[in-house]
């Protein structure tokens, strides 16, 4: 399954900030949701999106550059 991004936290008025969020080599955006869960009430007025890399890596994870030849 390919996720290219994963909304955490879209606020009911326009967002007054953005908090994106980059995952580690082989992982992906959807795993990034507990962090930005912790973030979400420090930030309420915050629109949390985490990003997915840009080149798969493994079966299921991501990546944004390629790190072996």
């Amino acid at each position: 399954m390919k996720h290219d991004h994963f909304i955490v936290q879209s606020p009911a008025t326009p967002a007054q900030q953005l908090l994106l969020l980059f995952h580690g080599v082989g992982d992906n955006p959807v795993s990034m949701g507990q962090i930005g869960s912790w973030f979400a009430p420090q930030f309420p007025d915050a629109l949390i999106v985490s990003i997915g890399g840009v080149e798969p890596c493994g079966p299921n994870g991501r990546q944004w550059f390629r790190c072996r030849g």
